[in-house]
């Protein structure tokens, strides 16, 4: 209905200056409707041109900026879901170090494990993905200035009108949301739920979802002016109007038939640029161009059914054991052929390199000694005796 108003909004106003074009093409010589000097339309069609380009610009942006925050929050959200279902954790005490999985008939699964233990772990982990779908729907609620209370979703998890309204008599039901679902967290780490492994690795991921809706409340706050688009506007329609006086007068003789079609193209591009700037510059709306902010959630909503109908992955069949080693069909690692391959190849490489080498060459022998010097012998000198007279 609202793509059906704009197009019909946008097509009344191209058809009423068109109409107002064949008016003054056909009647401006009799009621002198003309526009000798080019300069005005001129310099109002140039800053109408800087106008529209700043005004779409910023739309855009807006649109892009709340893009990439809602696919961040579904990003943190998927994950913070991945971790808390396919991570196996400790059933007997937060500090056990012995691995299990979520499902008792698991190959992975001890034998010492409680079923129903296991069960009541597994509902709880389940709960706390609903939470994290919820606080997804209650920040589409909350740019949307929507009603929480009647989203579908929140009406399909908490089925309840009275636990609905708890969320939003606080006024921020995102914020309440996260509140719960990061002391949930910690209440499933004591509880043994989760291991502390996972608790550490869900913060990251929790305190983006808080950064992430902060982000899209100041998009949703802030919008662009409403006294710089009504300027906007003035001028658009001002220029749109003023146009077929100016075109009559360079036309001349030809300004019947081509005043109105030049007015006719003019006026539908600058109005409809106009016309998507205003439906993108509230990305969260209902436009045809606005972000399909329902589709998002219903997406997450199936992709965390899938999560939780999809149970303990058998590590077996990776060739994984619970402790992250090989066994399974492949053994231990060194029947595991691209791990044997593997060190096949380097033991020959080495092989090979150190055959080639010269072992004088790797631990070459220590030159031997020079001889020391020996000092010069002192000659005796004789002195002889004078002859005699």
């Amino acid at each position: 209905m609202a793509v059906l108003s704009q197009l019909v909004k946008y097509s009344l106003s191209v058809t009423a200056v068109t109409g107002w074009a064949v008016f003054v093409a056909t009647f401006g010589d009799q009621y002198s409707l003309k526009i000798d000097s080019i300069v005005f339309v001129t310099v109002a069609g140039f800053v109408l041109s800087l106008l529209l380009t700043f005004k779409n610009n910023a739309a855009y942006g807006r649109l892009v900026e709340g893009q990439r925050l809602f696919t961040q929050l579904y990003t943190s959200s998927r994950g913070m879901a991945n971790l808390i279902m396919m991570m196996p954790a400790p059933l007997e005490s937060p500090l056990s170090p012995a691995s299990v999985s979520l499902s008792a008939d698991s190959p992975l699964a001890s034998d010492t494990v409680d079923p129903l233990t296991t069960k009541r772990h597994v509902r709880q982990r389940e709960r706390l993905l609903d939470l994290i779908l919820l606080h997804f729907a209650s920040v589409t609620a909350l740019v949307r200035k929507e009603d929480l209370t009647q989203n579908v979703l929140v009406k399909k998890i908490m089925p309840l009108h009275g636990a609905r309204s708890q969320l939003v008599a606080g006024g921020n039901a995102p914020l309440y949301l996260s509140t719960v679902l990061a002391q949930a967290l910690v209440s499933a780490g004591s509880n043994g739920v989760l291991d502390y492994v996972q608790v550490g690795s869900l913060k990251p991921l929790l305190n983006d979802l808080n950064v992430t809706r902060v982000g899209l409340q100041r998009i949703a706050q802030t919008s662009i002016p409403r006294p710089y688009s009504l300027h906007l506007t003035l001028l658009l329609w001002v220029y749109v109007l003023l146009l077929p006086l100016e075109l009559i007068t360079q036309f001349r003789q030809h300004a019947q038939y081509l005043a109105p079609i030049m007015t006719f193209f003019i006026a539908a591009i600058f109005l409809g640029i106009d016309s998507i700037a205003q439906q993108v510059e509230d990305p969260f709306g209902d436009d045809q161009h606005d972000l399909p902010l329902d589709q998002y959630a219903f997406d997450l909503e199936r992709e965390l059914a899938a999560l939780k109908s999809m149970g303990t992955v058998d590590l077996g069949m990776f060739g994984l054991d619970a402790q992250g080693g090989f066994s399974g069909k492949y053994g231990d690692a060194a029947n595991f052929e691209p791990v044997a391959l593997f060190a096949d190849q380097m033991n020959g490489l080495m092989e090979n390199v150190f055959d080639a080498l010269n072992p004088a060459d790797v631990c070459p022998a220590p030159a031997a000694a020079a001889p020391a010097a020996r000092p010069p012998q002192q000659v005796p000198v004789v002195v002889g005796r004078g002859s005699r007279d």
